[in-house]
C-alpha cells in the first residue's frame, strides 16, 4: 500500500469518524472520496490549479558561432551585414547578422566602422546568437584581393 493509498483512507475515516449523528456517513451508506482517473478530486484540482500559474519563460538558447566568407550586403544604418560563401553542389550560403555598439570592428587589422567596409571584403565574424537574432562581437575585414591587370 503507498503512502498515498493510506492518506486517503485515513483521510476517508476521520471524515467518517467526525460526520455528525444521524448524517449519510455515520449511518453507514457506503461513502468513499470521489476518484479521477486514479487520483481523488483533490489532487486533480491541485493539478488544474498547478497548471493555470504563470510559467517562468524560458531562457532563450545561446550559441557562439563563428562565421567567415565575402561581404556581400553593408547596411551601415540598420547596422547589418551580410556574408556569403561558396557551398557543397554549387550553392552559396548567405548569413546576415546584426551588429550594436558593443561589436569590435576592424579592418586590415585597424580599428574601423561599418562604413569602412567594402562589398567584396573578406570577412571573419564571432557571433552570439539568442534565439534566432544573430549579433556580432567582432568582426575582422580584410581588403578583397583584386588582380593587377599587369600580372595577366
Amino acid at each position: 500500500m503507498t503512502t498515498r493509498t493510506r492518506l486517503l483512507a485515513l483521510s476517508a475515516l476521520t471524515a467518517l469518524a467526525l460526520a455528525p449523528a444521524g448524517s449519510a456517513l455515520a449511518a453507514g451508506s457506503s461513502w468513499s472520496a470521489p476518484i479521477v482517473h486514479g487520483h481523488s478530486v483533490d489532487a486533480a484540482h491541485e493539478a488544474r490549479d498547478k497548471a493555470q500559474k504563470p510559467r517562468k519563460a524560458k531562457k532563450p538558447k545561446v550559441v557562439k558561432l563563428q562565421v567567415s566568407g565575402t561581404l556581400t550586403v553593408v547596411d551601415a544604418e540598420a547596422g547589418t551585414l551580410t556574408v556569403s560563401k561558396p557551398a557543397r553542389h554549387h550553392t552559396v550560403v548567405t548569413m546576415s547578422f546584426g551588429v550594436d555598439a558593443r561589436t569590435v570592428v576592424e579592418r586590415d587589422e585597424v580599428p574601423a566602422t561599418l562604413a569602412d567596409l567594402v562589398v567584396g571584403d573578406h570577412v571573419s565574424a564571432k557571433l552570439l546568437k539568442v534565439g534566432e537574432v544573430a549579433t556580432a562581437t567582432r568582426v575582422s575585414a580584410e581588403t578583397a584581393e583584386t588582380e593587377d591587370p599587369e600580372d595577366g
